[in-house]
């Protein structure tokens, strides 16, 4: 039978003022007890947890309370249902307050300190009576005289006097360091008391299980019913982590690769709770709690109208600048400090002439949506999340993707040849953001970020440096001229030489090299790329071609090579070539800046 609910809870504005009569029974209970997690909703920063309770009830009202539930619930997102044949009348949570203990004895003992106390008493008084022993002794020796005695009874006596004297200050040095050692035990032992005391004294509350709930609920019978909680806790988060290995052995003809990603999670909870054997579900939405929607204000236009200088004012200034002009003539030694005077007048004058400062104005908040598609995964079997703060890897799934691997390199700034792919997302996971590491040809290269990715969605990944493709940058070599008859027009000539040569033993599909040209900012100075044969500049939009296609125009350098435009208005262009194995590519760039003979050209 399914437990009927008076109001379904919400449990941080519930609270019950009823208090319970003589025949209302009351039972406190430890939710790890009678209690088990029997799953979990991990979100991006919180967790939903469902716990399930098995309370034996007596016919008629019952007060259940349970403790040690985690203070990082949120109580407002406390539910809590049954089944069985009882009525939930109330449900209140609240923190557990601590159960008052005894005052600790003003002076804690035990057998074995009072033994110690017993033995340095005796210690004490065998001291004592050393001391006067040897006291004694001294005294009777002071008494020898020659008048009285003579020299063989004074022999005798002292050759007596000193074994007994050696005895007694040997046996007083002994009692004495008995006595450090019975103190230091006696302070040791009365700080391990201590400690006792303090340990039985301590709240018996957990700062982390430091919530309980109240549930008060009328049983129609004698008989076992089930709780279900379910509620929201904070300290508990998961994020998305990857590992991707690429084998260039294996690519196809037309650049592709097939790409090995295991998509990872690192969970971290220390909500107090120990989640052990038990399933867990990864949501990818962010829940929010109390988001309320903006409001618009009104956007309002006016006219500007510089406000006008009254004539009372104006007047008013210029009395006052004759007043002090007046001052200055009279006795310009009498006032030491009027030059701080006339700085102090000047800038109030100048304060009451100028329009008023403008009112600050809030700067407003810009709400965006990221309008990704949610996922939920669930991590196959059950799982052991302790609550110890530290990342646990859990495995989602692992992936077989296709890469299309491309090879980019920009001589004039490195001579490293980069490895980037093209990652296509043909799962029906979706990506979170996050960090891979990645793996190629069976080697770490590096840490690389991944963008949020929805099913049949692509990603760049960078792959590191592959030394097998090498660059050589030529030196660069310079020519300049005069031509002309009447205007004389200067003419500067560039030529670059690249060299790419592909070391490895299979071929590579897409290599890229990018250069850059010089790029006129008067119309005066001219900029032509003779080599590779490229558009002018100026019939290129950025980043497409002339004819808004919005791919760039290529024009063929060989047979395996092209060149387009990346941006014309910043100069950028590439080359994008095939290799075949163990072969150099020969890369030319000649271009020209021609101007007026008298133009100083700057950034040549």
């Amino acid at each position: 039978m399914t437990m009927a609910k008076v109001s379904d809870v919400d449990a941080a504005s519930v609270a019950s003022t009823a208090v319970p009569d003589a025949r209302t029974n009351v039972v406190q209970l430890v939710s790890a007890d009678i209690s088990t997690i029997a799953g979990v909703s991990l979100y991006g920063s919180r967790a939903e947890i469902t716990r399930i309770a098995k309370i034996d009830l007596e016919a008629g009202q019952n007060r259940i309370t349970i403790t040690g539930l985690p203070s990082a619930m949120l109580e407002e997102t406390l539910r809590v249902e049954g089944k069985g044949s009882a009525t939930i009348h109330d449900v209140t949570v609240a923190r557990t307050p601590a159960t008052p203990q005894p005052h600790p004895q003003k002076s804690a003992t035990s057998p074995h300190l009072q033994s110690l106390y017993k033995e340095r008493k005796a210690v004490g008084s065998e001291l004592y009576r050393v001391s006067k022993h040897l006291e004694a002794l001294e005294r009777f020796a002071s008494t020898l005289n020659a008048k009285d005695n003579s020299i063989d009874q004074v022999v005798e006596v002292m050759a007596r006097y000193e074994p007994e004297a050696a005895v007694l200050h040997e046996r007083t040095y002994d009692l004495e360091q008995r006595l450090l050692e019975l103190d230091d035990s006696i302070l040791e032992e009365q700080s391990r008391l201590r400690s006792e005391a303090d340990a039985a004294t301590a709240p018996t509350v957990s700062s982390e299980l430091g919530k309980q709930l109240t549930v008060a609920i009328f049983a129609r019978g004698k008989g076992p019913v089930e709780l279900v909680l379910v509620y929201a806790v904070s300290s508990a988060s998961w994020r998305a982590t990857y590992e991707t290995r690429v084998v260039t052995a294996n690519s196809t003809k037309d650049g592709g690769a097939p790409v090995d990603l295991t998509y990872k999670a690192a969970i971290n909870q220390s909500t107090g709770e120990d989640w052990a054997d038990v399933p867990i579900v990864l949501e990818t939405a962010s829940p929010t709690f109390g988001l309320s929607i903006p409001q618009l204000v009104p956007h309002t236009l006016s006219v500007h109208r510089p406000r006008s200088r009254s004539p009372d004012r104006y007047e008013h200034s210029r009395r006052r600048r004759a007043h002090y002009s007046r001052s200055r003539s009279i006795s310009p030694h009498r006032y030491p400090h009027v030059v701080t005077v006339r700085a102090g007048r000047s800038m109030e004058s100048h304060r009451s002439h100028s329009p008023p400062a403008p009112q600050m104005v809030a700067q407003e908040a810009v709400v965006t949506s990221m309008g990704n598609v949610t996922a939920s995964f669930s991590i196959p079997g059950r799982s052991n999340i302790p609550s110890d703060g530290e990342d646990h890897q859990v495995t989602i799934a692992k992936l077989k993707l296709e890469a299309r691997l491309q090879w980019v390199a920009v001589p004039s700034m490195s001579l490293q040849t980069h490895l980037k792919g093209y990652i296509e997302n043909t799962s029906e996971y979706t990506f979170l953001p996050g960090k891979t590491s990645v793996y190629l040809d069976g080697s770490f290269i590096s840490k690389s970020p991944v963008p949020p990715v929805s099913p049949r969605e692509s990603f760049e990944c960078s792959l590191g440096v592959d030394p097998s493709i090498r660059i050589t940058f030529h030196p660069r070599t310079k020519k300049a001229a005069k031509s002309g008859l009447y205007t004389k027009t200067q003419t500067h000539s560039y030529s670059q030489r690249i060299t790419v040569f592909n070391t490895r033993t299979q071929p590579v599909e897409n290599v890229a090299v990018l250069a850059q040209v010089p790029v006129s900012q008067d119309a005066a100075i001219t900029v032509k790329v003779s080599s590779p044969a490229l558009p002018p500049a100026a019939d290129q939009n950025q980043g497409g071609s002339a004819s808004g296609s919005g791919a760039p125009s290529a024009v063929r350098v060989s047979g395996a090579v092209s060149a387009a435009w990346e941006d014309s208005r910043e100069g950028r262009f590439k080359w994008t070539a095939k290799l075949a194995p163990q072969e150099k590519l020969m890369l030319e760039l000649e271009w020209e800046v021609s101007a007026p003979a008298a133009t100083v050209i700057n950034g040549l």
